[in-house]
Protein backbone atom coordinates (compact mmCIF):
# COMPACT_ATOMS: atom_id res chain seq x y z
CA UNK A 1 0.00 0.00 0.00
CA UNK A 2 1.18 3.32 -1.04
CA UNK A 3 1.98 5.99 1.09
CA UNK A 4 0.34 9.47 0.05
CA UNK A 5 3.77 10.97 0.11
CA UNK A 6 5.44 8.38 -2.17
CA UNK A 7 2.94 9.38 -5.10
CA UNK A 8 4.69 12.62 -4.85
CA UNK A 9 7.64 12.01 -7.00
CA UNK A 10 5.83 10.19 -9.42
CA UNK A 11 3.88 13.27 -9.68
CA UNK A 12 6.90 15.33 -10.01
CA UNK A 13 8.65 13.05 -12.42
CA UNK A 14 5.01 13.15 -14.87
CA UNK A 15 5.26 16.95 -14.80
CA UNK A 16 8.73 17.11 -15.84
CA UNK A 17 8.50 14.12 -18.70
CA UNK A 18 5.15 16.07 -19.79
CA UNK A 19 7.71 19.51 -19.89
CA UNK A 20 9.77 17.42 -22.24
CA UNK A 21 7.60 16.57 -24.88
CA UNK A 22 6.11 20.26 -24.61
CA UNK A 23 9.32 21.27 -25.23
CA UNK A 24 10.12 18.98 -28.21
CA UNK A 25 7.47 19.94 -29.74
CA UNK A 26 8.28 23.13 -29.67
CA UNK A 27 11.58 22.82 -31.33
CA UNK A 28 9.85 20.69 -33.86
CA UNK A 29 7.81 22.95 -34.95
CA UNK A 30 10.34 25.69 -35.02
CA UNK A 31 12.60 23.84 -37.72
CA UNK A 32 11.70 25.36 -40.98
CA UNK A 33 9.95 23.29 -43.64
CA UNK A 34 12.47 21.62 -46.26
CA UNK A 35 11.20 23.95 -49.37
CA UNK A 36 12.15 23.02 -52.80
CA UNK A 37 13.94 25.13 -55.66
CA UNK A 38 15.46 25.48 -58.72
CA UNK A 39 18.81 27.10 -60.09
CA UNK A 40 19.85 27.99 -63.40
CA UNK A 41 23.40 27.21 -63.95
CA UNK A 42 23.91 27.59 -67.47
CA UNK A 43 26.12 30.68 -67.29
CA UNK A 44 28.58 28.64 -65.14
CA UNK A 45 28.06 25.45 -67.13
CA UNK A 46 28.95 27.01 -70.56
CA UNK A 47 32.40 28.00 -72.37
CA UNK A 48 33.32 31.43 -72.26
CA UNK A 49 33.21 32.10 -75.92
CA UNK A 50 36.05 34.64 -76.93
CA UNK A 51 35.65 37.14 -80.44
CA UNK A 52 39.09 38.09 -81.34
CA UNK A 53 39.62 39.73 -84.88
CA UNK A 54 41.24 38.07 -87.34
CA UNK A 55 44.90 39.05 -88.86
CA UNK A 56 43.01 40.48 -91.89
CA UNK A 57 45.16 38.78 -94.25
CA UNK A 58 42.86 35.52 -95.37
CA UNK A 59 44.48 32.94 -97.67
CA UNK A 60 42.34 31.04 -100.55
CA UNK A 61 43.31 28.34 -101.85
CA UNK A 62 41.74 28.78 -105.41
CA UNK A 63 40.40 25.26 -106.75
CA UNK A 64 40.29 24.88 -110.39
CA UNK A 65 37.56 22.61 -112.29
CA UNK A 66 37.20 21.75 -115.97
CA UNK A 67 34.87 23.90 -118.37
CA UNK A 68 32.69 23.34 -120.72
CA UNK A 69 34.85 24.97 -124.25
CA UNK A 70 37.99 22.68 -123.91
CA UNK A 71 41.22 23.29 -122.35
CA UNK A 72 42.23 26.56 -123.97
CA UNK A 73 45.08 29.51 -123.46
CA UNK A 74 44.41 31.59 -120.80
CA UNK A 75 41.40 34.14 -121.22
CA UNK A 76 37.35 34.48 -120.88
CA UNK A 77 34.55 32.91 -122.35
CA UNK A 78 34.51 29.04 -122.66
CA UNK A 79 37.80 28.44 -124.05
CA UNK A 80 40.03 28.43 -121.34
CA UNK A 81 40.75 26.31 -118.36
CA UNK A 82 39.03 28.86 -116.45
CA UNK A 83 38.36 32.89 -116.71
CA UNK A 84 39.45 35.69 -113.65
CA UNK A 85 36.49 36.79 -112.41
CA UNK A 86 36.17 41.27 -112.17
CA UNK A 87 33.83 41.16 -108.85
CA UNK A 88 35.71 40.67 -105.71
CA UNK A 89 32.08 38.41 -104.51
CA UNK A 90 33.77 35.79 -106.77
CA UNK A 91 36.43 34.94 -104.67
CA UNK A 92 35.94 32.75 -101.58
CA UNK A 93 32.79 30.86 -100.85
CA UNK A 94 33.50 27.72 -102.28
CA UNK A 95 32.69 27.26 -105.44
CA UNK A 96 31.86 29.19 -108.78
CA UNK A 97 28.83 31.94 -108.06
CA UNK A 98 25.80 31.21 -109.33
CA UNK A 99 25.35 32.04 -113.41
CA UNK A 100 29.17 32.44 -113.54
CA UNK A 101 29.33 28.56 -113.03
CA UNK A 102 31.77 28.51 -116.54
CA UNK A 103 34.44 30.62 -114.83
CA UNK A 104 35.95 27.28 -113.51
CA UNK A 105 37.32 28.71 -110.50
CA UNK A 106 35.93 28.09 -107.11
CA UNK A 107 37.61 29.44 -103.58
CA UNK A 108 37.79 27.89 -100.45
CA UNK A 109 38.90 30.12 -97.68
CA UNK A 110 40.67 29.55 -94.35
CA UNK A 111 38.18 30.49 -91.58
CA UNK A 112 38.46 31.12 -87.89
CA UNK A 113 35.97 30.59 -85.26
CA UNK A 114 35.95 31.67 -81.57
CA UNK A 115 38.03 30.51 -79.13
CA UNK A 116 36.39 29.86 -75.48
CA UNK A 117 37.27 29.18 -72.26
CA UNK A 118 36.10 25.80 -71.11
CA UNK A 119 32.83 26.06 -68.53
CA UNK A 120 32.98 25.63 -64.79
CA UNK A 121 31.40 22.06 -65.61
CA UNK A 122 34.17 20.93 -67.58
CA UNK A 123 36.50 22.06 -64.92
CA UNK A 124 35.68 20.46 -62.38
CA UNK A 125 34.56 17.02 -64.14
CA UNK A 126 38.74 16.96 -65.07
CA UNK A 127 38.87 17.22 -61.44
CA UNK A 128 36.24 14.29 -60.83
CA UNK A 129 34.01 16.95 -59.08
CA UNK A 130 30.83 18.73 -59.58
CA UNK A 131 29.33 21.49 -58.33
CA UNK A 132 26.71 20.25 -56.25
CA UNK A 133 30.05 18.36 -54.59
CA UNK A 134 31.29 22.40 -54.28
CA UNK A 135 27.86 23.07 -52.40
CA UNK A 136 27.48 20.45 -49.93
CA UNK A 137 31.26 20.92 -48.87
CA UNK A 138 30.92 24.41 -49.17
CA UNK A 139 27.59 25.71 -47.69
CA UNK A 140 26.34 24.67 -44.55
CA UNK A 141 28.21 21.81 -44.61
CA UNK A 142 25.84 19.94 -41.85
CA UNK A 143 22.90 20.16 -43.41
CA UNK A 144 22.87 17.67 -46.36
CA UNK A 145 21.94 14.15 -46.75
CA UNK A 146 25.20 13.21 -48.86
CA UNK A 147 27.27 14.14 -45.67
CA UNK A 148 25.07 11.91 -43.29
CA UNK A 149 24.03 14.50 -41.15
CA UNK A 150 21.36 16.67 -42.52
CA UNK A 151 18.23 16.12 -44.75
CA UNK A 152 19.27 18.50 -48.03
CA UNK A 153 18.95 16.92 -51.16
CA UNK A 154 20.81 18.40 -54.23
CA UNK A 155 20.18 16.82 -57.80
CA UNK A 156 22.30 18.50 -60.96
CA UNK A 157 20.46 17.76 -64.09
CA UNK A 158 22.11 19.67 -67.16
CA UNK A 159 22.22 23.40 -66.40
CA UNK A 160 20.05 22.93 -63.70
CA UNK A 161 20.34 22.60 -59.93
CA UNK A 162 17.28 21.02 -57.74
CA UNK A 163 17.87 21.56 -54.36
CA UNK A 164 15.40 20.71 -51.43
CA UNK A 165 16.85 22.97 -48.26
CA UNK A 166 15.31 25.32 -45.50
CA UNK A 167 14.22 28.49 -46.93
CA UNK A 168 17.33 30.33 -45.02
CA UNK A 169 19.92 27.75 -46.46
CA UNK A 170 18.43 28.34 -49.63
CA UNK A 171 19.37 31.93 -49.27
CA UNK A 172 23.39 30.98 -48.70
CA UNK A 173 23.55 28.93 -51.93
CA UNK A 174 21.65 31.77 -53.33
CA UNK A 175 24.71 34.19 -52.34
CA UNK A 176 27.13 30.96 -52.80
CA UNK A 177 26.45 31.16 -56.61
CA UNK A 178 26.17 34.26 -56.95
CA UNK A 179 29.83 34.86 -55.32
CA UNK A 180 30.98 32.16 -57.69
CA UNK A 181 29.37 33.47 -61.16
CA UNK A 182 31.13 36.92 -60.23
CA UNK A 183 34.33 35.44 -59.47
CA UNK A 184 34.05 32.49 -62.76
CA UNK A 185 32.21 34.38 -65.15
CA UNK A 186 33.35 37.88 -64.14
CA UNK A 187 31.82 41.12 -63.31
CA UNK A 188 29.48 42.55 -66.08
CA UNK A 189 29.38 44.49 -68.63
CA UNK A 190 31.75 47.40 -70.01
CA UNK A 191 31.71 49.82 -72.41
CA UNK A 192 34.46 50.67 -74.39
CA UNK A 193 34.83 54.27 -76.10
CA UNK A 194 37.86 54.84 -78.48
CA UNK A 195 38.96 57.78 -80.39
CA UNK A 196 41.53 57.77 -83.24
CA UNK A 197 43.19 61.57 -83.23
CA UNK A 198 45.47 63.17 -85.49
CA UNK A 199 47.42 65.73 -83.33
CA UNK A 200 46.57 68.85 -85.94
CA UNK A 201 49.07 70.49 -83.30
CA UNK A 202 51.94 68.45 -84.14
CA UNK A 203 52.79 67.52 -80.71
CA UNK A 204 49.41 66.53 -79.48
CA UNK A 205 49.39 68.87 -76.58
CA UNK A 206 45.79 69.84 -77.41
CA UNK A 207 44.96 66.13 -76.50
CA UNK A 208 47.08 65.98 -73.44
CA UNK A 209 45.52 68.98 -71.85
CA UNK A 210 42.10 67.72 -72.53
CA UNK A 211 42.97 64.38 -70.60
CA UNK A 212 45.27 66.90 -67.73
CA UNK A 213 41.96 66.38 -65.21
CA UNK A 214 41.18 70.46 -65.31
CA UNK A 215 38.16 70.03 -67.38
CA UNK A 216 34.64 68.71 -66.79
CA UNK A 217 34.09 65.25 -68.31
CA UNK A 218 31.10 66.42 -70.68
CA UNK A 219 33.12 69.16 -71.62
CA UNK A 220 36.23 66.52 -72.72
CA UNK A 221 33.70 63.76 -74.37
CA UNK A 222 32.22 66.48 -76.65
CA UNK A 223 36.05 68.25 -77.43
CA UNK A 224 37.20 64.38 -78.19
CA UNK A 225 34.74 63.85 -80.53
CA UNK A 226 34.95 67.07 -82.24
CA UNK A 227 38.19 66.32 -83.15
CA UNK A 228 37.86 62.93 -84.18
CA UNK A 229 34.88 64.41 -86.91
CA UNK A 230 36.16 67.38 -88.19
CA UNK A 231 39.67 66.79 -88.18
CA UNK A 232 39.96 63.63 -90.03
CA UNK A 233 39.89 61.13 -87.29
CA UNK A 234 37.75 58.09 -85.79
CA UNK A 235 35.31 57.14 -83.03
CA UNK A 236 33.87 53.82 -82.16
CA UNK A 237 31.98 51.97 -79.35
CA UNK A 238 31.75 48.56 -78.18
CA UNK A 239 30.50 46.63 -75.05
CA UNK A 240 32.44 43.99 -73.73
CA UNK A 241 31.67 40.98 -70.90
CA UNK A 242 34.46 41.46 -68.34
CA UNK A 243 37.22 38.81 -69.33
CA UNK A 244 35.87 38.54 -73.14
CA UNK A 245 37.66 39.26 -76.16
CA UNK A 246 35.69 41.43 -78.36
CA UNK A 247 36.39 43.18 -81.60
CA UNK A 248 34.53 45.91 -83.54
CA UNK A 249 35.82 46.47 -87.23
CA UNK A 250 34.81 48.80 -90.21
CA UNK A 251 36.12 48.71 -93.35
CA UNK A 252 35.99 46.74 -96.36
CA UNK A 253 37.60 42.82 -97.70
CA UNK A 254 39.15 43.75 -100.68
CA UNK A 255 40.48 40.27 -102.52
CA UNK A 256 44.09 41.09 -104.00
CA UNK A 257 46.42 39.38 -106.49
CA UNK A 258 50.10 38.51 -105.43
CA UNK A 259 50.76 36.29 -107.75
CA UNK A 260 49.71 33.39 -110.59
CA UNK A 261 50.84 29.88 -110.74
CA UNK A 262 51.10 28.76 -114.41
CA UNK A 263 48.45 25.76 -115.18
CA UNK A 264 49.18 23.26 -118.06
CA UNK A 265 45.97 22.31 -120.10
CA UNK A 266 45.90 20.33 -123.31
CA UNK A 267 48.02 21.45 -125.41
CA UNK A 268 47.61 24.68 -124.21
CA UNK A 269 49.09 26.68 -120.82
CA UNK A 270 46.66 29.55 -118.38
CA UNK A 271 47.73 30.98 -115.31
CA UNK A 272 45.59 29.97 -111.98
CA UNK A 273 45.70 33.09 -109.67
CA UNK A 274 47.56 33.72 -105.77
CA UNK A 275 44.62 35.28 -103.84
CA UNK A 276 44.84 37.04 -100.30
CA UNK A 277 42.02 39.00 -98.88
CA UNK A 278 42.83 41.91 -96.68
CA UNK A 279 40.69 43.92 -94.32
CA UNK A 280 40.65 47.53 -94.94
CA UNK A 281 40.03 49.79 -92.55
CA UNK A 282 39.61 50.41 -88.57
CA UNK A 283 39.79 47.37 -86.16
CA UNK A 284 39.49 47.65 -82.36
CA UNK A 285 40.36 44.78 -80.12
CA UNK A 286 39.71 44.78 -76.69
CA UNK A 287 39.73 42.56 -73.13
CA UNK A 288 38.46 44.52 -69.79
CA UNK A 289 39.46 42.85 -66.60
CA UNK A 290 38.48 44.10 -63.22
CA UNK A 291 41.48 44.71 -61.09
CA UNK A 292 40.31 42.87 -58.03
CA UNK A 293 40.64 45.23 -54.70
CA UNK A 294 43.18 43.31 -53.00
CA UNK A 295 45.64 44.29 -55.57
CA UNK A 296 44.52 48.18 -55.96
CA UNK A 297 46.03 50.89 -53.31
CA UNK A 298 44.31 51.19 -50.47
CA UNK A 299 45.20 54.62 -49.95
CA UNK A 300 43.68 55.92 -52.79
CA UNK A 301 41.59 58.61 -52.23
CA UNK A 302 39.25 58.75 -55.55
CA UNK A 303 37.93 55.62 -54.52
CA UNK A 304 37.63 54.70 -58.09
CA UNK A 305 37.28 50.82 -60.09
CA UNK A 306 40.42 49.81 -61.96
CA UNK A 307 40.54 47.44 -64.72
CA UNK A 308 43.27 46.17 -66.95
CA UNK A 309 42.85 46.93 -70.22
CA UNK A 310 44.40 44.67 -73.20
CA UNK A 311 44.03 45.93 -76.50
CA UNK A 312 45.19 45.94 -80.07
CA UNK A 313 43.97 48.63 -82.78
CA UNK A 314 44.67 48.88 -86.84
CA UNK A 315 43.87 50.83 -89.27
CA UNK A 316 44.85 49.93 -92.65
CA UNK A 317 44.28 51.63 -95.84
CA UNK A 318 45.25 51.78 -99.59
CA UNK A 319 48.06 53.89 -100.70
CA UNK A 320 47.25 53.29 -103.88
CA UNK A 321 44.76 52.32 -106.58
CA UNK A 322 43.05 48.86 -106.34
CA UNK A 323 45.36 46.79 -109.25
CA UNK A 324 43.58 46.08 -112.42
CA UNK A 325 41.86 42.79 -112.23
CA UNK A 326 41.02 42.43 -116.27
CA UNK A 327 44.44 40.75 -116.87
CA UNK A 328 46.71 39.10 -114.42
CA UNK A 329 49.86 37.87 -116.26
CA UNK A 330 51.48 41.04 -114.80
CA UNK A 331 50.64 41.59 -111.50
CA UNK A 332 51.08 44.75 -109.21
CA UNK A 333 51.65 44.70 -105.73
CA UNK A 334 49.07 45.83 -103.34
CA UNK A 335 50.57 48.85 -101.54
CA UNK A 336 48.89 49.31 -98.07
CA UNK A 337 49.83 51.65 -95.50
CA UNK A 338 49.14 50.62 -91.94
CA UNK A 339 48.94 52.56 -88.14
CA UNK A 340 48.33 49.70 -85.02
CA UNK A 341 48.97 49.58 -81.35
CA UNK A 342 48.71 46.75 -79.11
CA UNK A 343 49.60 46.32 -75.23
CA UNK A 344 48.34 45.86 -71.68
CA UNK A 345 47.46 48.88 -69.54
CA UNK A 346 45.47 49.93 -65.99
CA UNK A 347 42.97 52.40 -66.08
CA UNK A 348 40.52 54.36 -64.18
CA UNK A 349 36.55 53.43 -64.92
CA UNK A 350 35.30 56.19 -66.61
CA UNK A 351 38.31 58.57 -67.38
CA UNK A 352 39.83 58.67 -71.09
CA UNK A 353 42.87 58.08 -70.96
CA UNK A 354 45.40 58.23 -73.81
CA UNK A 355 46.87 54.74 -74.03
CA UNK A 356 48.98 55.14 -77.52
CA UNK A 357 50.52 57.54 -79.68
CA UNK A 358 51.73 56.95 -83.02
CA UNK A 359 53.52 59.00 -86.54
CA UNK A 360 51.22 58.94 -89.61
CA UNK A 361 53.88 57.85 -91.83
CA UNK A 362 50.91 57.32 -94.74
CA UNK A 363 50.93 61.37 -94.51
CA UNK A 364 54.40 61.79 -94.97
CA UNK A 365 54.20 62.93 -98.85
CA UNK A 366 51.52 65.10 -97.51
CA UNK A 367 54.08 67.11 -95.08
CA UNK A 368 57.34 66.75 -96.95
CA UNK A 369 58.86 69.85 -95.74
CA UNK A 370 57.60 68.94 -92.08
CA UNK A 371 56.94 65.78 -89.64
CA UNK A 372 53.80 64.37 -90.17
CA UNK A 373 50.85 64.49 -88.16
CA UNK A 374 50.61 62.03 -84.82
CA UNK A 375 47.72 59.83 -84.62
CA UNK A 376 46.77 59.36 -80.78
CA UNK A 377 44.54 56.41 -79.64
CA UNK A 378 42.02 57.57 -76.26
CA UNK A 379 39.65 55.35 -74.30
CA UNK A 380 37.24 55.27 -71.96
CA UNK A 381 36.13 52.43 -70.52
CA UNK A 382 32.40 52.82 -68.23
CA UNK A 383 30.75 49.84 -66.48
CA UNK A 384 27.14 49.49 -67.43
CA UNK A 385 24.10 49.09 -65.51
CA UNK A 386 22.66 45.91 -65.41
Amino acid sequence: MFHPGQLIPFAIAAIMFSNCLQAQEKADDATPPLVTRFYDILLLNAPQQHFPFDDGAVNHRMVLRPIAGGLGGGGGGGGGFFSLPLEPSQFGGGGPQPGNENNGMGGEAVQTFPVSDSGLKQQLEERGESLSDLIVTHVATESWEDNGTGSGTITEIGNTLIIRQTEPIHQQVAEFLRLLSKTFVGKGTFQVEAWWLPAMDGDGSEVKSLLSGSLEEAVVLERLSAIAENEGGYHGTMLCRDRVTTHMASGKRVPVIEGSTPVVGTGSTGYGPQVRVLHLGLMLEARVTVVPDYLTATMDAKKSETVELNFKTRITGPDAQIQERTTFEKVDRYVVAEHGAAGSCRIRVGTPTLIGSLTQISKQEEHASEAPPELQLVVRVTRTEE
